[in-house]
């Protein structure tokens, strides 16, 4: 089974919303008296996701106090400025710090959602508001991803992090002819359309800053037909899959799942800043399609080695 991951806009009544990367925070006070606690009883934090567990360090900033005791979401503590350990990304958390000096006593909530590894690759299964969830779908991506990592391994002696859970599934707000919607912004390629529309379903439930980008690569599977006939899109920083691309990868037949295979390795590719050669050679991975269609005995050439161990995301 699967674990589903909901994200949402969090209600008014919180009135703070700061972003540290792709960590989120959002403070409420839980005293009634507001004023009085808005200068007494605060937190701030600070977040190492460079593995796992993220290393999440709680700094108690309150006054006038002489006890603390924290919810951290999963655990608790009574230390005035407590270190919690996270060891699943893309999980919302609420923090709560309660602070007393013996004639009262005030609180602090917050929450948290713990954010990708650094420098890692991020996959998401969008589901939009007209789709039902395909547990197919998330197998093939889930069963699917590290063999594709172990393949660039092979390949470059190095390879990308993947995150805990390896796919999160995320539901968007937005319905398919949303996605496919060729009336996007100036400048951008009708064809990566979806993919557009995607990494803003990202944004908007709180997974990606664009701020902070380029420390993260993102790896989009959502189940829409890509406009004007393309199956799949990459660039630099970002790979969609889109319906075909999944089928393939879920089809029980080996030859079929393989060129779903090359064609997620050939966008990765893209996203790790490879281009399409000037000739073809199908011992080339972003040869298309002829590399992609021979996966897994087409590789990396060299030239591109150098260029893809070179972009900060190889260890």
């Amino acid at each position: 089974m699967f674990n589903h991951h909901y994200y949402e806009k969090v209600p008014g009544h919180f009135f703070a919303v700061r972003f540290s990367g792709l960590f989120q925070i959002k403070y409420r006070h839980h005293h009634p008296a507001a004023a009085a606690c808005f200068s007494n009883c605060q937190f701030h934090l600070s977040v190492v996701a460079d593995q796992y567990p993220v290393t999440v360090n709680f700094t108690n900033t309150s006054t006038g106090y002489t006890s603390y005791s924290w919810n951290l979401g999963n655990g608790t503590s009574t230390i005035a400025s407590p270190t919690g350990s996270y060891n699943s990304s893309g999980i919302k958390y609420t923090i709560k710090l309660v602070a007393s000096n013996g004639t009262k006593t005030d609180s602090i909530s917050a929450d948290i959602i713990i954010p990708s590894l650094n420098k890692s690759v991020c996959m998401y299964y969008i589901i939009p508001n007209d789709k039902t969830f395909s547990q197919a779908y998330y197998d093939a991506i889930a069963n699917n991803a590290n063999t594709v990592r172990l393949w660039y391994n092979t390949q470059l002696g190095k390879t990308y992090k993947l995150n805990n859970p390896v796919v999160n599934v995320v539901y968007a707000t937005i319905p398919s002819a949303t996605f496919l919607n060729l009336a996007g912004p100036t400048g951008v390629d009708p064809s990566s359309y979806f993919l557009y529309h995607s990494l803003a379903v990202l944004k908007n439930a709180g997974l990606r800053d664009p701020a902070n980008d380029g420390n993260y690569i993102y790896n989009v599977f959502t189940p829409v037909a890509n406009p004007l006939g393309y199956g799949i899109w990459g660039s630099t920083r970002a790979a969609g899959i889109p319906d075909f691309g999944l089928a393939q990868l879920s089809s029980a037949n080996t030859a079929t799942q393989n060129l779903g295979m090359g064609l997620w390795s050939h966008e990765l590719g893209h996203s790790f800043g490879l281009s399409h050669p000037v000739v073809a050679d199908p011992a080339n991975i972003m040869t298309s399609p002829g590399g992609i269609n021979v996966w897994p005995v087409t590789g990396v050439i060299a030239t591109d080695k150098t260029i893809a161990l070179a972009n900060g995301f190889m260890f």
